[in-house]
């Protein structure tokens, strides 16, 4: 019985560790979205990674990737990426409102997302953890959230780890007490030459990887990390956003994706 019980948490971390996954899609978006108020200059001599003023506007294309992180054929869809408003005040920030609307295969609407992003003068960028909330199903157990979370601390520099956010927190369940640990940080790599539609970037490599930790009484169940990698170039803003698909220690397999930027308006 006891060993089912422990089988039973393991598939709870599981789902608990796609939850977080969840607040690493926020983060990915909110930087793919491209927003940040105010200030033209960057941090950390990398110049300015996000560029954005009222009206700009970004589309991308997106593929699902194979084992081999190829792209799939026929698998396109696209994204829009709008800074339609700001800045405002938000939770003691002065920020922008964008807009990120999503379209199928085919061109056909199929959802829309706002957030809000904000810019220090350094170029350091944070995002509103008010979306988090939206996004991780109801009931999870979560600690507390800061308000604003640095998203992209380009004020470190090129080489200097930073973290996003770290939670541990514990879920009790048939008796037993499963703790998670999870955290998301950030990097800023090297550039790179990257080829898009939209034509060729030399962009900073920007890496965002999350941790999760499942244990139980100090014994481990579970230790996943999955890595997302951003393409930002000054002067331009996000041009490729890319996540490799991932192989779970159970054999599971999770498609990866790459968009590129297709079209900006500036």
């Amino acid at each position: 019985m006891r060993q089912l019980r422990y089988r039973a948490l393991a598939r709870l971390a599981a789902s608990g560790g796609i939850a977080v996954l969840a607040l690493q899609l926020v983060f990915i978006s909110g930087c793919k979205k491209s927003s940040s108020p105010t200030s033209p200059g960057g941090g950390g001599g990398l110049g300015d990674l996000f560029p954005t003023l009222n009206g700009h506007y970004y589309t991308y294309v997106e593929y699902e990737l194979d084992a081999s992180d190829s792209h799939v054929s026929g698998s396109e869809s696209y994204r829009s990426s709008t800074v339609a408003g700001g800045p405002v005040t938000v939770m003691g920030r002065s920020a922008y409102v964008v807009v990120d609307s999503t379209f199928d295969h085919n061109g056909v609407f199929e959802s829309v997302d706002t957030l809000y992003l904000s810019k220090d003068a350094n170029g350091d960028i944070w995002l509103s953890a008010g979306l988090i909330a939206s996004e991780i199903p109801p009931g999870t157990p979560l600690p507390a959230i800061p308000a604003w979370l640095p998203a992209l601390k380009q004020s470190t520099g090129v080489g200097n780890e930073y973290t996003i956010i770290a939670a541990d927190t514990t879920i009790t369940e048939q008796g037993i007490s499963l703790r998670l640990q999870m955290t998301l940080t950030g990097l800023i790599t090297a550039q790179e030459q990257v080829t898009t539609p939209a034509g060729n970037f030399n962009a900073y490599k920007g890496r965002l990887r999350i941790t999760v930790v499942a244990s139980v009484s100090g014994t481990t169940l579970s230790s996943t990390t999955a890595d997302t990698y951003m393409y930002l170039a000054p002067g331009v803003g996000p041009v490729r956003i890319y996540a490799p698909t991932t192989t779970s220690p159970t054999g599971g397999s999770t498609a990866g994706s790459d968009q590129l930027l297709r079209y900006k308006n500036f």
